[in-house]
């Protein structure tokens, strides 16, 4: 029996970097241990306070801790504190709030003038609780109009230190017009804007009367059908009534609609997807694609149920891992995924077969993933499919192969669909 051959994918050891210079450790008087000397912090994890005080000797990110960092920053503080750099002196006494001040115990005119402010408040809130009263036994008509010219009255001279808004839902007017006329003769206070009289109504319809002796209806018009819609296009292919040729290109975009769709299977692929479905395992549907005039030839294959759910299992992976980012990301990823797996051999002409596929299981990669998609993935498109142009082409090449097996296995319950293709030999 023929050894199975392997993809080795897994990284080559690197030279370990050489052993660092041994350090005295001496406890820094900043922390706990994570402040040894000549140990490298991570500043994720350091206090603003710590920061500060690492930086303040020298200390940048990526660099070791020096030896002699709590000596350093002793020396830094006692300069500071004798240079008079703090920002508040150390006999300073806390803040303490004034006591309130008797508004008797002010000057005559302060006293007048906060007098005269509270008059005037008073006054302002008498005179708003005054106008509430009096557009709330106004007519419902009236009292938005009034409000309205209030809100633009406002707008164009805004109160200063006060303002109120009137928030409340306007509601229909629901009184007959003899309430509403009722209503409106009620006393307004001074200075309001006089309601509009109500509009007129409408003069009665006349009463027909009989014509003379003899008088007849005159016939309505004759009925006239609205005019006919134009005839519809003919079918691609077929002659109108004038004996022109049906449409042949889309209207939109000019696609030649007589060209074949190169994703309709045959019936070669016909029987060859139905024997390698009745043959077990072992046995996958594939076919060759030209591409590039036929100098590149690439053969595709139907994945297997588990590597279908390999691919599955690991976008869910990148998912969880924040390696992918919106739908767009996560199925262009996953369609990677089952390209690279379903790719069978790549041959270039004059060259020769430049990739082999192989199973999944057999892939050996240890970057830590659940599967080996993403270590197969990296090596087509460093090794193989190296340029933009190239994967493209190829991706194409998969989406229509994709599309064939998918119309092959919609159609798995027609039975008109297989008739004519012969029983598998």
């Amino acid at each position: 029996m023929a050894e199975k051959k392997k993809l080795d994918l897994r990284s080559r050891p690197k030279t370990p970097p050489p052993a660092a210079a041994p350090v005295t450790v001496q406890r820094d008087a900043l922390g706990p241990d994570v402040y040894k000397p000549g140990q490298v912090l991570d500043p994720r994890y350091l206090t603003p306070f710590e920061r500060q005080q690492l930086e303040s000797i020298g200390w940048e990110e990526g660099s070791p801790v020096p030896g002699n960092a709590a000596e350093l920053i002793k020396a830094v503080q006692e300069e500071a504190t004798a240079e008079g750099v703090l920002p508040v002196p150390a006999d300073t006494p806390p803040l303490t709030m004034p006591d309130p001040i008797d508004i008797s115990r002010l000057p005559a005119a302060k006293q007048k003038e906060l007098y005269a402010a509270i008059k005037k408040a008073g006054q302002y809130q008498k005179q708003l609780a005054e106008q509430g009263a009096a557009v709330a036994n106004l007519n419902p008509d009236i009292a938005e109009a009034v409000r309205v010219a209030d809100d633009v009255a406002r707008a164009n001279n805004p109160p200063r230190g006060i303002t109120v808004v009137d928030d409340r839902p306007f509601r229909a007017p629901q009184a007959s017009t003899a309430t509403a006329t009722a209503t409106a003769q009620k006393p307004r206070p001074k200075g309001w804007p006089k309601p509009e009289p109500p509009a007129p109504e409408p003069p009665p319809e006349p009463i027909p009367q009989p014509g003379p002796a003899g008088w007849k209806r005159p016939a309505p018009p004759p009925f006239e059908p609205p005019p006919s819609e134009p005839p519809s296009s003919p079918p691609i292919g077929d002659l109108s009534d004038a004996g022109g040729v049906g449409i042949t290109h889309c209207p939109h975009c000019s696609w030649d609609l007589k060209q074949d769709d190169p994703s309709d299977p045959t019936d070669a692929d016909k029987r060859v997807y139905l024997m390698a479905a009745l043959a077990g395992p072992g046995h996958r549907f594939a076919r060759e694609t030209s591409l590039l005039g036929g100098t590149v030839k690439v053969g595709y294959r139907e994945l297997t149920g588990g590597e279908a759910d390999a691919a599955l299992t690991q976008i869910a992976e990148d998912v969880r891992r924040n390696r992918v980012v919106g739908d767009g990301e996560w199925w262009q990823r996953l369609m990677d995924y089952r390209m690279t797996q379903a790719i069978e051999y790549i041959d270039i002409n004059g060259v020769g077969r430049v990739y082999e596929g192989v199973e999944l299981d057999e892939i050996e990669s240890d970057d830590g993933n659940l599967t080996a998609f993403p270590a197969l993935v990296g090596h087509l498109l460093t090794n193989v499919l190296h340029s933009e142009s190239l994967r493209r082409a190829v991706g194409q090449g998969y989406m229509r192969f994709q599309r064939l097996c998918e119309k092959l296995e919609a159609n798995a319950d027609s039975e008109s669909f297989w008739n004519g293709i012969g029983s598998p030999r």
